[in-house]
């Protein structure tokens, strides 16, 4: 279902930038007032609303979508969200079939505008995200060294799904690792000579203990792992 959802609106899409100017069209078999609108410069999709319904989707520019309230008649308004970078097509296409598959069969405006709304805030912080980003030299020491602990885990004999689960990424709050009541922090990086060094400081923290363990652990290649762990 999903599947021909996503063809039906790449087709609608390019049916309608064909015809030169900025045309909607409502999304066939829809319960609800869900168009599909595209021209030379920009493909949406929206929500058609009475004009006195309260909103709670603010509307926002992001890098790659832009959210607007926009007066279709006097009688109606639309929740449009659209497409400002076409490099960002492939993804966009999905994320309209999510919000468009969850809302079109829906009969009710307040129903409507409130699966609408929750679905397309569910993608906000897809919006801004590049096709092409990549991380920067900082990024990938710090990713580096949080593996290559990894390595030294799994050679002490840790489960794969311990690792993982205990992983929390460049996004973390607190810790890179997170064992348990144990905490560990990752730090990593490289000098300026053609030997590539890692100093991965583990901040090992445990609830109720006075004092926290401070290791610090230098790689001197990309062989080259620490010993003995005991985290569990």
């Amino acid at each position: 279902m999903r599947t021909e959802l996503i063809r039906y609106i790449e087709d609608t899409w390019d049916k309608l930038r064909g015809e030169g100017q900025s045309t909607m069209l409502k999304v066939e078999g829809a319960e609800a007032p869900i168009f599909l609108r595209a021209n030379d410069a920009e493909v949406s999709f929206l929500l058609a609303l009475p004009i006195e319904h309260g909103i709670d989707l603010k509307p926002k520019k992001y890098s790659n979508v832009t959210i607007a309230i926009e007066k279709l008649s006097p009688e109606t308004k639309g929740i449009v969200v659209a497409l400002t970078n076409r490099r960002f097509l492939d993804t966009f296409v999905k994320i309209a079939a999510d919000v468009i598959g969850n809302t079109m069969g829906l009969r009710t405006t307040s129903e409507q505008s409130s699966i609408y709304g929750t679905k397309v805030n569910s993608w906000k912080n897809i919006f801004s995200r590049s096709p092409y980003a990549t991380l920067t030299p900082e990024e990938q020491v710090g990713l580096y060294g949080e593996l290559t602990f990894m390595k030294a885990l799994f050679s002490e004999g840790f489960q794969t799904h311990e690792v993982i689960d205990a992983w929390k990424g460049a996004d973390a709050e607190d810790k890179d690792f997170q064992f348990r009541n144990i905490g560990v922090e990752v730090k990593s990086s490289t000098n300026r000579t053609s030997l590539l060094k890692f100093q991965i400081s583990a901040n090992l923290t445990q609830p109720g203990l006075p004092n926290c363990t401070y290791t610090t652990i230098h790689l001197l290649n990309q062989t080259e792992v620490p010993q003995h762990f005991q985290l569990r």
